[in-house]
């Protein structure tokens, strides 16, 4: 075992500390980058680099490994013991560890928190969207292709091939809104057609990409959720329950969207479900909903 404060050279792809593994040291990276890979097969990697620190902050000593630390170059790591941590010789290592420590909890409410992160379709079809709402036609046809061959039994499938055929058709896939968004949400309210919820749709998705930081952001999101309703897509209405959410956790309506979402899983056999209800029961004990959920997991019969 290298002594404390003696720092290793590591080549690239050489694995530090492995899943499964006692945890004995952390590490602060001195030079070069390490990906961390999680147990969870289903969360994302993510890497760090200088003078990030990773062992002992996310594992207790002794305890097994829950992360895979690979180098993905030359890297050189400085071991750092328990009492390193608890007691920093240099306040810049004490800034590290806080950073360090704020990465990985990001990471760790990024994947837990509602299981918000996106899959591979999603961020692919995200992708297509982008090429239809710059009218990159061609590009937009090649990612269809790719995406059908790569996920051919997606519930995005029909609704990308609604958009491909209105390129063969030549139809202008372009959707404009004014330049601020009080006017764009105006013009949104104007145009929307209670029996065209597409269409509804198509504006609501522009105003959502363009003006993130709106103070009219949450009614929009909240309108895209009543559509998806209107279309009976629970894939998507899971997808934008969840993100309203995690963005609005305190507003009147959460617990209605929460208890949306919790019904959603059920009905598609999410297992999910359940951890959603447990949070519904933790954070929102008051709402009137409460009984519905309770009967839900089985606590009132």
């Amino acid at each position: 075992m290298a002594k404390h404060n003696e720092e290793r050279m590591c080549p690239a792809g050489a694995v530090t500390l492995n899943i499964g593994e006692k945890v004995e040291n952390a590490y602060q990276i001195i030079s070069g980058r390490v990906q961390i890979d999680w147990k969870w097969s289903t969360w994302e990697s993510f890497s760090l680099k200088k003078p990030d620190v990773f062992g002992l902050i996310e594992c207790e000593e002794q305890e097994k490994s829950f992360i895979r630390a690979q180098s993905t170059e030359d890297t050189l790591l400085r071991p750092l013991s328990a009492d390193q941590l608890q007691n920093p010789d240099a306040p810049e290592l004490s800034v590290s560890i806080l950073h360090s420590l704020a990465v990985l909890y990001g990471q760790v409410i990024q994947e837990n928190y509602f299981g918000l992160a996106l899959s591979e379709s999603e961020k692919m079809y995200q992708a297509f969207e982008t090429y239809v709402k710059k009218a990159d036609k061609q590009r937009a046809i090649d990612c269809y292709a790719r995406f059908v061959t790569a996920f051919p039994t997606s519930p995005f499938v029909d609704q990308m091939l609604n958009y491909i055929q209105d390129i063969s058709l030549g139809k202008d896939l372009v959707v404009e809104i004014p330049e601020n968004d009080e006017d764009a949400f105006l013009s949104v309210l104007t145009q929307a057609n209670d029996a065209d919820p597409q269409q509804n749709l198509t504006l609501l998705k522009k105003f959502e990409e363009k003006y993130p930081n709106s103070i009219y952001y949450e009614r929009i999101m909240d309108m895209i959720i009543v559509e998806y309703e209107k279309l009976g897509d629970e894939y998507q209405l899971n997808h934008y329950l969840r993100k309203y959410i995690f963005t609005y956790p305190n507003s009147q309506t959460a617990p209605h969207k929460l208890l949306s979402l919790i019904s959603v899983q059920r009905k598609s056999g999410e297992p999910s479900w359940y951890e959603n209800a447990l949070r519904f029961l933790l954070y929102y004990p008051d709402s009137e909903l409460i009984g519905t959920v309770r009967k839900f997991v089985g606590i009132d019969q």
